[in-house]
């Protein structure tokens, strides 16, 4: 390949593509076989690594959004629990008297909240 058409391929990643192509089929036959065989074998790696990907991925994505399911409903509970513990706390400080503004301030409750508790 000349120096000017060598310095274009370096630049023209298609024009490289092209290039190599054709050494490949105008090369002898042995080595068009040998190129074949392996181009062969990198579709079938190819194809296998596709398929275990596809495996893996119809076998743990559910397990995977079934466990983030379950990690929201808990963490839902949780805060659930941690809401009605503050109305216990609140309830159990007003039956000592406390004002609701002290109350708000130790249980992080609204207004609103420590007054129905």
């Amino acid at each position: 390949m000349t120096p000017g058409l060598q310095a274009f391929a370096d630049r023209d990643a298609g024009f490289r593509q092209f290039i190599d192509r054709y050494e490949t089929v105008s090369a002898d036959p042995e080595t068009r076989r040998e190129y074949a065989m392996w181009f062969d074998e990198a579709l079938r790696e190819e194809g296998m690594l596709d398929w275990a990907r596809q495996e893996v991925r119809d076998e743990y994505e559910p397990r995977l959004a079934e466990a983030e399911r379950k990690r929201k409903e808990d963490l839902e509970e949780a805060e659930r629990k941690r809401q009605e513990d503050k109305k216990q706390i609140a309830r159990n400080l007003k039956t000592k008297g406390m004002s609701i503004a002290d109350i708000v301030e130790m249980t992080g409750l609204s207004t609103g909240e420590a007054e129905k508790a």
